[in-house]
């Protein structure tokens, strides 16, 4: 369905403390749609440099529908 869901979230892990969820949707990445990171082939570098503790903000819509900016 062109969506990007989360499917599955680590207890401790970063992603367990934004308080993401199973079945929550990405939105957005780093300001760029699942769209554009899709038609522009950025799914390599769309999460900065492969080092411990780079930012990534997410755009996410919830379980509930709420829709929640995340760093």
């Amino acid at each position: 369905d062109n969506n990007v869901r989360i499917s599955l979230v680590f207890k401790n892990s970063p992603a367990y403390n934004a308080k993401l969820q199973r079945g929550d949707i990405i939105l957005s990445i780093n300001g760029k749609s699942v769209d554009e990171i899709e038609n522009q082939n950025l799914w390599s570098s769309i999460f900065g440099e492969d080092k411990e503790g780079v930012e990534v903000n997410l755009t996410v819509k919830k379980l509930n529908g709420n829709i929640e900016n995340l760093s």
